[in-house]
């Protein structure tokens, strides 16, 4: 083990030896027809490109400093706007001598950078999770890629420099291009780069000439020896997806700015180490030069200042600032200060002045934990790509400042940059608004597997791995939101990763390094596993011990995939339990990658993977697992996580008399930024409600609150009281009054689930061949003689099933991502079967008692090796109660089923729906604590979300009664013996399922029927929520299957201008 940190200098050293080498052979070249191909060869990733820094920029004044804008300086020039563009489908096709200055361009297209190719109308976007994108085209074959098809695009553009800028050194900055790119100026060959997610600079400054036009060229290609180290679970995109643009230094100049916070003294007080670097720091020229560092606080207020000397790089690489009892950086307490690094000259003179902001925090492991300033923190986090409906892989800094907006409005404290470092902008958001980041490394070479292809076990491949991790370090290594990095994603695990372990952890050994390969290994610091289940992980913390002593937290868990995230309460109260043993995850992920458009027969839709070109490679929609749409709406399963997430917890001590406890999962605020909403809430109506200011609960503290409300002694059946926590004022993203936390908690009583139906009026029953009719002075109802089943039911004349249609028991349910991945539509398809399939064996009608009949129905359901019982009861009033009773064969081995209950098929008038249960967003067994019982009202049009692919949606837990109404009010209302799941959609079942498999459908494409589909169901088997590729819902949330039983009552509502009608 004590070699290897030598054998990487070593190796680093010949690395240094043989980039020398082929600069001077090269250099030579560059006047010369074409550059070498090197994008085809693994220990070549960059040409002439400079080291990596941290981001900055460099101003004219501390004024300028201080505003942190580049666009205001006179040495920074975007070069982002439109460039003549040239694309072909191979690099055959390439145009010849197109760098040069006298090369005719004019019928070149103008091209905006930065943009994806693929979404503006250049190749064909293509979506792989694990495969290579281009494994239609050859068998993958390192570092070989496709030369038949391998777009190639080049750019052009002339660019004015002023004429202020000599002397000036002067580089050109490309913030990110997939996969591979080369770069001329004025004709001259000057660099290539790979790596699609880290910028590249070039020093171009004997290349241009001041005060005049000078062309810029670069040419890109679309798939490089790179892209084997690019594979990730992503849209596979080409073009420059980051900010260009030219900016100018002096000869002398602070080539990097490092600062590495610390907390001392029980984390009472704060360090700073800093180091500066010039391009050469043994420069003679630097004597001449001093530093001035200063460390203000959020106001500008200059609290600390050092002015170094310059001629000892001992002195300026080594440079510490203490602030006694600072603010402290954390996600909750994102406070920022501000280092002013000033270069001046033997005169004093100001040359340059760079800012950085940093925030004093300490990130250790300890205890088998995660420590942020002293505090084991729960990570409540998500996995996020760089991804725009519109833009593709260039993402506006609106984009990302919405994204980060939603994630602190929804509890989430933490992301992880899956699966790539991300725009610099990012992680000034996440320090400024305070979300603790996993940095993780551009490298993922999944297709290659992990057994002995994996590129992480070749040595060739070492120097891919090396840059891309080293290179992360050494652009974000300033920020503090950054609290570990990651190597990298789904890589394998080799001798390549714990090479760049050894080298991470000795140049930052102020923050850990994680990799989900190498989890149970010594090269990871965190235990950071995929989609266990919550048992999985009670196991690893109980009974794995090789491995149990680091902190525990999911790197990836609660597949967002469709209609999903159920059983996210059970992975949080196991996490609670297990705290600090277990700390939290990151969701997979936060947003769909899907893209606008509009298909040829006029549809909008969102489009996933196969949706582009003719037999291209595709994993379809696996590539929308996002809390929200592409737009950033929000979807269904973002309430539950929010609600899990909170950071604030109402438990009961004695509801009878108004005494809760208020717990405060904070680590380092208190709630006096918070007040409390609450609601007494009788029969789904609030009849008592207040305010409470202000709570005081310290972090991790539980405050004992008395409310001052009094129980009403009659007149409601159950109590609840509901709590929301409130924002007092605006805070930086989140507006005033903004809901950060909500409880719901029972006090007494409960709901009389009643089915009782009493004789009324006078009832006839006519029995033909056809049919069994009931009927009376407002009631016409008919059951079908060969089916059993209720084809027709009108009171006071107003159609209440819609004809062709029957009351009708159902199993089904249109399947979820989560269903399909599991193979559910396949292995659970005899209950599809059993819904449509039943064998009538027997019917028996009773009209023994006057206004009200009985009739009893007992069918076989052959393909599930059962049999059903439908007995209803009617009288003259309209009303039906309705009982199914399914007696299982529990000597067959039969799967379990997605629901048990009926469906109707109401008129599409009956468009208004109120209930009380449980809402108003759409909630299952398995997730449903976001929603809260009460009174509801909404629309069925409403009850429909648009998932990316149509599928199972819009269904209501815990319902006490339902109402659907037309505008006149004529409807029904339904209640039933037990609490009810509810679904009313204006889509047939058939319209939301695909069948045996996949076949790119899009809600977009989806027509509402001109009916309402309503769904009466006992229970129906939560929707999943650990994987969408084979996991089922938990045991507890599976209909098992075995004898079921329960009822429901119809009535009519008929509104008294329809009676009126009848009678008159």
């Amino acid at each position: 083990m004590k070699l290897r940190p030598l054998l990487l200098k070593l190796r680093l050293i010949h690395a240094c030896f043989l980039f020398q080498a082929l600069n001077l052979f090269f250099t030579a070249r560059a006047q010369q027809a074409e550059p070498p191909a090197f994008w085809e060869n693994e220990q070549i990733n960059a040409y002439h490109r400079e080291p990596m820094h941290v981001s900055y920029f460099a101003y004219e004044n501390k004024t300028l400093a201080l505003r942190d804008d580049p666009a205001q300086s006179a040495y920074f020039l975007s070069l982002n706007g439109n460039w003549k563009f040239k694309w072909v489908d191979k690099p055959d096709d390439r145009p010849y001598g197109f760098w040069k200055t006298n090369y005719d361009d004019h019928l070149w297209q103008d091209f905006p950078v930065p943009a994806t190719w693929e979404v503006n109308g250049y190749g064909i976007p293509i979506y792989t999770n694990i495969r290579y994108d281009f494994d239609y085209l050859i068998k993958p074959d390192p570092p070989h890629v496709p030369h038949t098809y391998n777009p190639v695009g080049s750019y052009r553009r002339w660019v004015q420099i002023p004429a202020t800028w000599e002397g000036k050194k002067i580089f050109l900055h490309f913030g990110a291009v997939r996969s591979a790119f080369y770069v001329w100026v004025n004709g001259q060959w000057v660099g290539y780069s790979e790596d699609s997610k880290l910028p590249a600079e070039f020093d171009i400054t004997n290349y241009v000439k001041p005060g005049t036009q000078n062309l810029i060229a670069f040419q890109v290609y679309r798939w490089s020896d790179g892209s084997y180290v690019e594979d990730q679970d992503m849209w596979r995109l080409a073009g420059v997806h980051r900010d260009v643009y030219l900016f100018a230094r002096n000869p002398v100049h602070v080539r990097n700015v490092e600062i590495i916070p610390d907390l001392v003294h029980q984390y009472r007080d704060g360090v700073l180490h800093i180091r500066l670097d010039f391009p050469d720091n043994r420069d003679l020229a630097l004597k001449r030069y001093r530093a001035q560092v200063e460390l203000l606080d959020s106001t500008n207020r200059v609290l600390l200042h050092k002015t170094v000397a310059l001629a000892d790089s001992n002195v300026f690489q080594h440079i510490l600032l203490e602030l006694r009892n600072p603010h402290r950086w954390s996600a909750e307490t994102p406070y920022l200060y501000t280092v002013l690094i000033s270069l001046q000259d033997e005169h004093g003179h100001t040359i340059e002045v760079i800012p950085q902001h940093t925030g004093f925090r300490k990130v250790e492991i300890k205890h088998g934990a995660l420590y942020v300033n002293g505090q084991a923190v729960l990570i409540k986090g998500v996995n996020r790509h760089e991804m725009d409906p519109y833009t593709g892989q260039y993402i506006s800094r609106e984009r990302m400042l919405q994204d980060i907006r939603i994630m602190k409005e929804n509890n989430i404290n933490a992301v992880r940059t899956s699966h790539y470092p991300d725009d610099p902008y990012w992680y000034e958001l996440c320090d400024r608004y305070g979300l603790y980041v996993v940095d993780e490394a551009n490298l993922e070479s999944h297709g290659m597997g992990f057994g002995a292809n994996s590129l992480s076990k070749k040595d060739a491949w070492f120097l891919q791995h090396f840059e891309r991790d080293s290179r992360l370090i050494e652009r974000d290594i300033n920020h503090p939101s950054v609290i570990v990095w990651s190597m990298g994603n789904e890589a394998g695990m080799g001798i390549n990763f714990e090479k760049c372990y050894q080298w991470m952890k000795q140049r930052d050994p102020s923050r850990p390094v994680e990799y989900e390969p190498a989890s149970a290994t010594p090269y990871s610091d965190i235990y950071c596993p995929m989609y266990p289940t919550p048992d999985d992980m009670v196991h690893h913390v109980l009974y794995d011990s090789a491995s149990n002593q680091k902190p525990f937290i999911l790197v990836e868990y609660a597949h967002a995939m469709g209609n999903t995230d159920g059983n996210f309460k059970d992975y949080w109260d196991t996490i609670r339990k297990y705290y600090p043993r277990m700390q939290g995850g990151y969701i997979w992920d936060f947003v769909d990658q899907a893209f606008f458009k509009i298909t040829d027969r006029g549809d909008t839709i969102w489009a996933y993977g196969g949706d582009y070109g003719v037999d291209m490679p595709s994993d379809f929609n696996f590539n929308c697992n996002g809390l929200v749409a592409p737009d950033r709406s929000l979807h269904p399963q973002m309430l539950e996580v929010k609600h899990q997430y909170q950071n604030i917890h109402t438990f009961p001590i004695d509801l009878l008399h108004g005494d809760i406890a208020v717990f405060n999962e904070n680590f380092f605020t208190d709630l006096s930024t918070v007040y409390l909403n609450w609601q007494l809430i009788g029969d789904g109506k609030v009849i008592d409600s207040g305010r409470v200011y202000p709570i005081k609960a310290n972090p991790r503290d539980t405050a004992h609150i008395h409310l001052p409300y009094h129980l009403p002694d009659t007149g409601y059946h159950e109590l609840f009281l509901n709590c929301y926590y409130r924002t007092r004022q605006a805070k930086d993203l989140i507006a005033a009054d903004w809901e950060i936390a909500s409880d719901q908690l029972h006090i007494k009583g409960s709901w009389p689930l009643q089915t009782g139906i009493e004789p009324a009026g006078s009832l006839h029953v006519q029995i033909t061949s056809e049919e069994i009719k009931i009927s009376g002075s407002q009631v016409h109802i008919a059951f079908n003689r060969h089916d059993g089943f209720v084809h027709h039911y009108e009171v006071n004349g107003v159609d209440i099933l819609l004809s062709p249609f029957s009351l009708r028991p159902n199993f089904w349910r249109p399947p979820t991502d989560n269903d399909m991945g599991a193979g559910l539509q396949v292995k659970l398809l005899n209950w599809k079967r059993a819904s449509h399939h039943q064998v009538l064996l027997h019917t028996d009608i009773d009209t023994s008692v006057e206004g009200l009949v009985a009739l009893h129905m007992r069918y076989a359901l052959p393909d599930v090796f059962a049999q059903l019982q439908l007995d209803y009861a009617i009288n003259g009033n309209g009303e039906m109660r309705v009982h199914q009773h399914l007696y299982a064969d529990t000597t067959k081995d039969v799967p379990m089923m997605f629901k048990f209950g009926m469906q109707m098929i109401l008129p599409a008038s009956f468009h208004i729906m109120q209930w009380y249960g449980r809402g108003p967003e759409e909630n299952y067994w398995d997730r449903k604590d976001a929603a809260f019982v009460g009174l509801y009202t909404s629309t069925v049009d409403a009850q429909f979300h648009p998932y990316i692919r149509p599928q199972e949606t819009g269904n209501k837990t815990d319902v006490r009664w339902v109402k659907l109404t037309d505008d006149a009010g004529n409807g029904i209302w339904i209640s039933g013996d037990s609490v009810l799941n509810i679904e009313a959609r204006h889509f047939l079942d058939e319209d939301l399922d695909e069948g045996l498999q996949k076949h790119n459908r899009h809600a977009g494409e989806l027509k509402p029927r001109h009916l309402t589909a309503l769904s009466i169901d006992l229970q129906q088997t939560g929707v999943g929520g650990v994987n969408s590729w084979g996991a089922w819902p938990l045991p507890q949330y599976r209909l098992y299957y075995r004898d079921y039983d329960y009822q429901f009552i119809v009535r009519p509502v008929i509104s008294r201008t329809s009676a009126d009608a009848v009678h008159h």
